[in-house]
C-alpha cells in the first residue's frame, strides 16, 4: 500500500498538536505517557506532518490523546515506522544543546533545526553539535532583528517578518523560497536580502544555497576583480570552519573554491585557487568516514603543483607538497596497505628541500612534525622499530623551532605527538624508558593544552597519558601505574562526553576496560573484569550504532578476551 498523502500526515498532526495543547501537555509529558516512550524530536516531526505512521503508532496517540478513531482508518496498512538513526542523531544534538537560555526561540524551531544538522557523516557528531549551536544562535538573532524595524528600506522589515513567521512554522524552505522571491521582486535592498538568505540558509543546513549568495553579493561589490574579492571571502569561511570545527563553514568554502576557478587567469591564480580547494576539501574530508573529499583534494593539489612550480614560485610548491602530504597521510590512515602514507612521506620530503630551516624555521617544523606523525603510521604498521624511531626525531627536530615560548600550542602539539611515538616504541621493547619519557611528553604536552583553552586536545592528551601509564602498570609490580592511568582516563572523560563525541568517548571506554583487565590479571578480582565488560560493552553500543565495523570487531574482541578470563 502506498504511503498515506501528505494532506492526510498533515491533518492528523495538527490534531495531535490541538489535543495535545487541551491536556496542557509538553511534548516530553506527551512522549512520557506513551508506552514505550516516544522522544520530543520524534513528536515534533509527526505535529508537523513529516513522517509516515503506522496504525500502531497512530493507535497509541488516538488513546494518550483521545482523538477520533476514524483517523485509524487512513493509516490502515501503513508500514511500520522505526527510529530511525536521524532521529536518534537529532535527540544527542538536543541533549548536548541543553536549556541554553540565551537560546530564545521556540521549541519546536529548535527541534526542527536538530533534525537539519542531524544529517551527515555518524562519525561527525562533534561538527554537527557545533553546527546546530551556530544555526540557533543565528535563529535568535534573526528572531531580533525582525522585532526591530529596518533603517535601510521599508520592505526589508516585511520580509524579515515573513520570514520570522514562517520558520516559528517550520517551514524553513519556504522562508528561504520568500528571500528569493523577495530580491527577484527588488522590493527591498538586494544586500540586506542576500545576507538574510545566508542566515536562512545556515539555518536550514543549506550550505551550496549560501555559497551561490555569497557569489552573487561579490558580483555586485566587485564585478571587475571577483578573484581576489571572492578568495578573500573563502578564506574567512574556510578559518571558520578548520578552527571552530563547523560543517557548514567548511562546506561553503568548497563551493567558493569551486566558484573562483572560474575567475583564475594565469597559471598563479589556477594554483592558487586549486591549493586552496585542496584546503578546503580535506578540513571535511579529515573528519569524515567516507574517503571521497580526500580523494579529491589530493587531485586538487596534484592540479596545483602543475602550474605552482619549483622553479617559478618554490615556498608555494612546499606549501602545497606539505597540503598534498596531509590529504594522502589522511587517507593512508584509513586504508590497510601503506602506499598513501609512503606518498605523503615523499610529499613531506619534497616539500623540506624549499621549508629549509634557515628559511622559513617555523614552516619547516610544521612539515616535520607532519613527517613524524606519518612516520609514526607506517611504523605502528611495521615490525621492528625504525620507521618509529625516525618519527622520535622528526619531533625532535620539530621541536628545536616549535618551542614554548614561541608557539605554545603547536609546541603542545608536537609534544603531545611525540609522547605517542614514544608509547608505540615503549610497546615494543623491553624496559620502561621509552614510556617514561612518553609520560614525560605527555605531561609537557598538558601544560599547555589546558582544559579551559583547548578541551578536546586536552581530553585528547589524558587519554593519550592514561594509555603510557597502562602500559607500564602492566610490567610493574603493583597498581600505582594502573591507578594513575584510570585517572588521566577519567580525565579525559569530562570533555569526551558520549553526547559530544561519541566515538572519542568509547575509544576512552575501551582504554577503561583494558586498564581493569590489567588489574585482575594482578589480583585475580573477579569484580574488576565485570567493571572491564561493563566498559566494554557501552563502547560497543556506540561503534555499533555508528557502524565503525572496524572498532566493533576490536570491541567484539576485546569482550571474548574477558570472558575468556572468567571461564
Amino acid at each position: 500500500m502506498p504511503d498515506v498523502a501528505q494532506e492526510i500526515l498533515t491533518a492528523f498532526g495538527d490534531a495531535v498538536r490541538k489535543a495535545n495543547g487541551l491536556k496542557g501537555w509538553s511534548l516530553d509529558s506527551l512522549g512520557a505517557a506513551i508506552t514505550p516512550p516516544m522522544s520530543k524530536g520524534y513528536l515534533s516531526r509527526i505535529q508537523n506532518g513529516k513522517r509516515q505512521l503506522s496504525p500502531a503508532t497512530v493507535g497509541k496517540l488516538i488513546k494518550v490523546l483521545d482523538l477520533d478513531e476514524s483517523w485509524m482508518d487512513r493509516f490502515l496498512g501503513n508500514a511500520e515506522d522505526e527510529v530511525t538513526q536521524e532521529d536518534r542523531r537529532a535527540e544527542q544534538l538536543l541533549s548536548a544543546t541543553g536549556h541554553d537560555e540565551a537560546i530564545d526561540i521556540a521549541e519546536n524551531l529548535m527541534i526542527a533545526l536538530a533534525y537539519e544538522y542531524a544529517e551527515g557523516d555518524a562519525n561527525d557528531l562533534d561538527s554537527a553539535y557545533r553546527g546546530l549551536k551556530v544555526a540557533l544562535q543565528t535563529a535568535v538573532e534573526m528572531k531580533a532583528r525582525a522585532a526591530l524595524p529596518d533603517n535601510t528600506d521599508a520592505g526589508i522589515s516585511a520580509v524579515r517578518a515573513e520570514v520570522q513567521r514562517l520558520n516559528e512554522a517550520e517551514e524553513l524552505d519556504a522562508a528561504a523560497e520568500a528571500i528569493d522571491a523577495a530580491m527577484a521582486q527588488k522590493s527591498a535592498e538586494v544586500s540586506a536580502l542576500l545576507d538574510l538568505g545566508v542566515q536562512q540558509d545556515r539555518m536550514r543546513n543549506e550550505p551550496e544555497a549560501a555559497a551561490a549568495k555569497l557569489v552573487q553579493q561579490v558580483m555586485l561589490d566587485a564585478p571587475k576583480e571577483p578573484f581576489e574579492a571572492l578568495r578573500g571571502v573563502m578564506l574567512e569561511w574556510y578559518e571558520r570552519g578548520r578552527d571552530r570545527g563547523l560543517a557548514f563553514e567548511a562546506t561553503v568554502a568548497i563551493q567558493l573554491a569551486r566558484s573562483n576557478l572560474a575567475f583564475a587567469t594565469d597559471a598563479n591564480a589556477r594554483g592558487t585557487v586549486q591549493n586552496d580547494l585542496g584546503n578546503t576539501l580535506s578540513i571535511l574530508g579529515a573528519r569524515e568516514s567516507e574517503t571521497a573529499r580526500l580523494d579529491e583534494a589530493v587531485l586538487a593539489y596534484r592540479e596545483a603543483l602543475k602550474e605552482l612550480t619549483r622553479e617559478q614560485v618554490p615556498l608555494d610548491w612546499a606549501t602545497t607538497q606539505n597540503n598534498l602530504g596531509n590529504a594522502l597521510k589522511s587517507l593512508g590512515e584509513r586504508e590497510s596497505g601503506t602506499a598513501r602514507l609512503d606518498e605523503a612521506v615523499m610529499a613531506y620530503r619534497e616539500a623540506l628541500k624549499e621549508r629549509t630551516r634557515k628559511q622559513v624555521p617555523l614552516d619547516w617544523a610544521t612539515t616535520q612534525n607532519n613527517l613524524g606523525t606519518v612516520l609514526k603510521s607506517l611504523g605502528e604498521r611495521e615490525s621492528g622499530t625504525a620507521r618509529l624511531d625516525e618519527a622520535v626525531l622528526a619531533y625532535s627536530k620539530a621541536l628545536k623551532e616549535r618551542t614554548r615560548e614561541r608557539v605554545p600550542l603547536d609546541w603542545a602539539v608536537t609534544q603531545n605527538n611525540l609522547g605517542n611515538a614514544l608509547t608505540s616504541l615503549g610497546e615494543r621493547e623491553s624496559g620502561t624508558a621509552r614510556l617514561d619519557e612518553a609520560v614525560l611528553a605527555c605531561r609537557e604536552a598538558l601544560k599547555e593544552r589546558k582544559r579551559a583553552r583547548v578541551p578536546q586536545d586536552w581530553a585528547t592528551t589524558q587519554n593519550n597519558l592514561g594509555t603510557a601509564l597502562r602500559i607500564l602498570g602492566e610490567r610493574e609490580s603493583g597498581t600505582a601505574r594502573l591507578d594513575q592511568a584510570v585517572l588521566a582516563y577519567r580525565e579525559a572523560l569530562k570533555e569526551r562526553k558520549r553526547a559530544r563525541v561519541p566515538l572519542y568517548w568509547a575509544a576512552t571506554q575501551v582504554n577503561l576496560a583494558i586498564v581493569y583487565v590489567a588489574y585482575f590479571e594482578k589480583d585475580g578480582t573477579v569484580a574488576h573484569l565485570d567493571v572491564a565488560e561493563r566498559h566494554g560493552l557501552d563502547a560497543r553500543e556506540v561503534f555499533d550504532e555508528a557502524g565503525v565495523t572496524h572498532y566493533l570487531a576490536n570491541a567484539d574482541a576485546l569482550l571474548t578476551h574477558i570472558q575468556s578470563l572468567r571461564d
